[in-house]
């Protein structure tokens, strides 16, 4: 039985010059990579365009990588920069997607608490039960609608917690902010997506 090589392993070999690694890393990522890059800048900017752009960077950057780090990490990081140079050349002033040395550092101690309520808002979308499969498309579709409404640095963070299923360890690291920076973003936007949530809710039971 064939062993499944890591995402790092595959790096490596491709970048001294194994082709076939690339095209398993490839099919292994490209689906999460275009929802994540969809999701993230819908219309501001063209998805095939900076899905392209990412794997092109990777591929540009294969003889040089060195598994310093989880190659997801690593690759969401190219994405981040990518969508982070796009936004600057199709905007005169860029949506902030780096510390911009506001209050955005503040901590009121809760983190742990806010993180596992925004793990349960998602969860709270997850079901086998085939009869709900209707509500919880309609549930989600909302939940991307309001997604679009937020600032792009706290949809960002959202995305890499819920979609990409990082800690808000490595979101730091791959979005270049600091933990603190991160988790109030997170916070943020969990404050937005519910109070939408409510309003939305409120708005519906009327015409129950």
């Amino acid at each position: 039985m064939e062993v499944e090589q890591t995402d790092e392993a595959l790096m490596l070999l491709y970048g001294n010059g194994e082709a076939s690694a690339f095209e398993r890393l490839y099919h292994r990522h490209k689906g999460s990579m275009y929802r994540y890059i969809q999701r993230n800048v819908g219309t501001l900017l063209d998805c095939d365009e900076v899905f392209q752009d990412v794997w092109a960077k990777v591929i540009n950057a294969a003889p040089r990588y060195q598994a310093a780090a989880k190659f997801t990490t690593w690759l969401y990081t190219v994405a981040h920069n990518c969508i982070v140079d796009g936004v600057r050349k199709h905007q005169r002033s860029p949506v902030a997607l780096v510390p911009n040395g506001n209050s955005e550092g503040y901590s009121n101690g809760n983190e742990e608490n806010e993180l596992a309520e925004s793990d349960r808002l998602v969860s709270d979308y997850a079901t086998d039960d085939p009869m709900k499969n209707v509500s919880v498309q309609q549930q989600i579709d909302q939940l991307l609608i309001i997604l679009t409404g937020l600032p792009i640095d706290q949809r960002e963070v959202f995305l890499l917690k819920h979609e990409a299923g990082f800690s808000i360890v490595e979101i730091a690291e791959i979005i270049g902010v600091g933990e603190e920076t991160a988790k109030t973003r997170l916070r943020y936007a969990m404050k937005k997506i519910r109070a939408a949530m409510s309003g939305a809710q409120d708005v519906g039971e009327q015409y129950e």
